[in-house]
């Protein structure tokens, strides 16, 4: 149950691959990757940035990383850690993954209708 799982998450994160291009200005290493997925009827975006030496049939470290309100998935690591957190990717061999949320907002359940991430009822949590 626990090889098929792996198996399947694996898959899953492949075909993602596949929806992927190089990233444009805000991300700007030689194996960053913009990527859509669908997911409830949208299409979400993501980024990724791959260690040197990047290796699909190895396993890999990942690292969610969740921007602030206002903020982009894109622009994350430059505007907040100065490019550090790409780095220490690279450096120590691990995945960083930059959702996008919707419209710049997420769905933390906090009911501002301000966001239409709230008020559309965006499913964040599914989406990640």
């Amino acid at each position: 149950m626990i090889f098929r799982a792996r198996a399947l998450a694996a898959l899953g994160l492949s075909l993602a691959v596949v929806h992927c291009t190089r990233a444009g200005q805000e991300l700007s290493g030689p194996s960053d990757r913009t990527c859509t997925i669908p997911h409830a009827g949208r299409e979400r975006t993501y980024h990724l940035r791959l260690p040197p030496g990047h290796d699909p049939a190895k396993r890999w470290p990942l690292l969610l990383v969740l921007h602030g309100g206002g903020g982009t998935g894109g622009g994350f690591d430059r505007s907040m850690t100065g490019g550090t957190l790409n780095r220490a990717a690279d450096e120590h061999g691990f995945i960083v993954a930059y959702p996008e949320a919707h419209e710049k907002h997420w769905n933390d359940g906090r009911g501002l209708e301000a966001y239409a991430s709230q008020k559309l009822g965006i499913d964040d949590v599914g989406f990640l």
